[in-house]
């Protein structure tokens, strides 16, 4: 391990760990509200620098190979006030967290307001010295990556509204619930389509990423470049939504006339990080063959973790008699994190 100064900042530099294991175990950590719980041992103020040692020791006594914080983002304070001024989340906050506060509204990790770390949790240099220690454990450390959408105050909304699906003032009169509306100082209102799943109501606290927009790809591909520099893989949300046939049919009625990519935004996105990078996609539909062959390691397995909870035998089965290459890359957990 060496650690160097380059004009007060200093940065940890370790040896990657050895390759993963044919199976590696991955441990989840949801950070902001593990850095609460830290905190109220301790009984101090505590940011992700200031995670005992004893913690990845722990860790690593487990035998995982990789730790995923989620939510390490700087969230969207827009996002959190919509959830916060929401009669209609109020029941669910009851039964997730009896007596809490305004302050216990924190926002969600899938809300982004910009890719750099929240406050709360740290700095660059805190993921580089967390990454170096999990490497010196052995263990990799992944983070998270959102493609689908951003917060409704990210950046790009008044600095690159190209970048996001936009829809007409009529749209936006005909469901206004599914838009932003924008309106910039001294310029025309526009809208800005919220981000969502073609089966379910937009997200309140998204706006939507345009994937024909060959200049939004390549501004994300390079936002991955940054953030794989501080990392060794990324959990990819709703890997599925982005790719080339889903984006046509969800946003069909705001793309008339618009031509479809040549190719997939995985590929290149893959293609522009190291070899020994690790992807893993949040995929449902039974997408996941197509996503592993566009290049993830990993992808999750819902219908075998439904058919467990389902305690269907026969179906059980049928799942875990699959291809074993294909299962092979299949992401298996005991806890989807946003389900009961």
């Amino acid at each position: 391990m060496v650690a160097t100064s380059d004009g007060g900042r200093v940065t940890t530099i370790v040896n990657a760990p050895s390759p993963l294991p044919p199976h590696p175990h991955l441990y989840q950590i949801h950070t902001w509200a593990w850095l609460d719980e830290l905190e109220r041992a301790a009984g101090r103020p505590l940011k992700l620098r200031d995670v005992p040692d004893a913690e990845w020791d722990r860790l690593s006594g487990l035998s995982f190979d990789i730790v995923y914080l989620l939510g390490i983002w700087r969230r969207s304070l827009a996002g959190r006030h919509i959830f916060r001024t929401d009669a209609a989340s109020f029941r669910v906050f009851d039964h997730a967290l009896p007596g809490w506060t305004m302050e216990s509204v924190i926002g969600s990790p899938f809300s982004i307001a910009d890719y750099a770390p929240d406050p709360r949790i740290g700095t660059w240099d805190d993921i580089d010295q967390v990454r170096a220690k999990l490497h010196a454990r052995g263990m990799r450390l992944i983070l998270d990556f959102i493609p689908n959408h951003v917060g409704p105050d990210h950046g790009w909304i008044t600095s690159h509204p190209d970048y996001l699906m936009q829809g007409s003032e009529l749209d936006f009169q005909h469901k206004p619930s599914d838009f932003l509306l924008i309106e910039p100082d001294g310029k025309p209102p526009y809208f800005v389509a919220r981000g969502r799943d073609p089966y379910f109501a937009p997200w309140a606290d998204t706006a939507q990423i345009d994937y024909f927009s060959e200049k939004a790809r390549a501004a994300l591909v390079g936002v991955l470049k940054t953030i794989g520099s501080h990392c060794d893989g990324l959990r990819c949300d709703m890997a599925m939504l982005i790719l080339n046939n889903v984006f046509s049919r969800t946003w069909a009625h705001l793309l008339v006339e618009r031509a479809v990519p040549k190719g997939e935004f995985w590929s290149d996105a893959i293609a522009a990080l190291p070899a020994d990078f690790v992807w893993m996609a949040e995929v449902y539909w039974d997408m996941e063959a197509e996503l592993q062959t566009l290049g993830f390691n990993y992808t999750y397995d819902k219908r075998l973790y439904d058919r467990l909870k389902a305690g269907n035998i026969p179906d059980i089965r049928g799942r875990l008699s699959a291809d074993v290459t294909y299962q092979s890359h299949m992401a298996r957990f005991l806890e989807n994190h946003d389900e009961a």
